[in-house]
């Protein structure tokens, strides 16, 4: 049997900061913590994955410096990169959010320049959810259902890397792990983009990889973030 730890990456520098893709000071807190807790219990792995993000790698390079281990041999897929929710945000008008009734407000206070944090959050999920549904199809972007079945590419491709045995490590997003773990329990889109929004920054999720097929054993553990301040989900 195998074991895959699927981990999502430390909290990312804000938006308004205009380096998204690297891991602010706390998100390198909670890979120290990761790794702080993997080395406390000697933990080893004998493959590991990463995504192409920066943060992505980051995590990576922070849970290991942590864990006192260099890692040698990692392999990059690109297959575990996040979705295209952000690139569908940003090129959504705000005209449009004025159309739908749960964010008319939000709408107005963004647009006022009155938004705050919460706001510029709940219009993400709106649009997000809309384009998950179909609503909103940008023809510039990978759609979502690509985006699943891309995941759940990615996962495959782990699996036969390892071989279906020994423990190895992937360092992801978390709309990837969502969907890689969705895809084994055939969850609906919706159910998918939900299991995204509960996964904290730093989590680890944890697949089985046995004679009948993969499973999940795990998800979104966060038995390393004892720290209040280290449980974030943005």
């Amino acid at each position: 049997m195998g074991v895959l730890y699927l981990v999502r990456h430390g909290k990312a520098a804000e938006l308004r900061e205009g380096a998204y893709d690297s891991l602010s000071a706390t998100g390198w807190k909670q890979a120290a913590a990761i790794g702080q807790y993997w080395r406390a219990r000697e933990q080893t792995f004998d493959h590991v994955f990463v995504g192409p993000r920066q943060r992505h790698q980051e995590t990576l390079d922070g849970t290991f410096a942590a864990m006192g281990r260099t890692h040698h041999d990692v392999q990059k897929i690109d297959d575990l990169d996040e979705h295209a929710g952000l690139m569908v945000v940003k090129n959504t008008p705000s005209s449009w959010l004025e159309t739908r009734p749960e964010a008319k407000e939000i709408a107005k206070r963004i647009a006022s320049g009155e938004s705050n944090r919460d706001d510029l959050l709940a219009a993400f999920r709106v649009v997000v959810r809309a384009w998950v549904d179909g609503e909103l199809c940008p023809s510039d972007v990978e759609n979502w259902s690509a985006f699943r079945e891309r995941a759940s590419r990615g996962l495959r491709t782990m699996v036969l890397s390892c071989a279906g045995r020994g423990t190895s490590v992937a360092f992801t997003s978390a709309g990837t792990i969502a969907a890689a773990v969705g895809g084994l329990l055939g969850a609906n889109d919706r159910a998918v983009l939900d299991l995204s929004w509960r996964l904290y920054n730093a989590s680890v999720t944890e697949v089985v990889i046995g004679r009948d097929g993969v499973s999940m054993r795990t998800f979104n553990e966060t038995a390393h973030l004892m720290d209040d301040e280290l449980r974030t989900q943005v």
